[in-house]
């Protein structure tokens, strides 16, 4: 997956809740024939089953390696529940995957600066930087926010 119009993004998703059906429906909004729903990965099989074959997923499973060591894909986007999302996002990063973590990040501030570091220097040369995926930055207060802490 390079990213360029006309390849495909085969995604995995971690956790099957209202956020990760809101994840689905934007994929489906900005796809052009070039997004896969490749797999989903719950706690418990049946939900887990349910919510692929209602939101169109190749598969389901609840094991997180059946994602992370599948190469059919490219992006994983982490919507389980919080305390999972660190360990999660690091297992997708170190597996060279595309990483889209809801939030919170990580549940403490010593797990975000592990998650910083990884992805640092797994991406380092790559010529990639890992953006934060809030879409709470785009809100004018926050950019206010981000404006006033720059100019201090």
């Amino acid at each position: 997956m390079t990213g360029q119009a006309g390849t495909l993004l085969r995604v995995g998703l971690l956790g099957h809740g209202s956020i990760a059906a809101a994840h689905v429906e934007a994929l489906r909004a900005i796809d052009r024939g070039e997004v896969v729903l490749r797999s989903v990965m719950g706690r418990l099989a049946e939900p887990t089953a349910a919510f692929a074959a209602e939101h169109g997923f190749a598969r389901s499973t609840t094991q997180l390696d059946a994602i992370l060591d599948d190469p059919q894909i490219d992006a994983v986007i982490v919507c389980s529940p919080s305390d999972a999302h660190a360990e999660q996002t690091a297992g997708a990063l170190r597996a060279g995957k595309h990483v889209l973590c809801e939030i919170p990040l990580a549940t403490s501030l010593s797990d975000v600066d592990r998650l910083i570091a990884l992805a640092a220097a797994l991406l380092s040369g790559a010529g990639r930087n890992p953006p934060p995926g809030s879409r709470g930055r785009a809100a004018p207060a926050s950019r206010c926010l981000t404006l006033h802490v720059s100019a201090a």
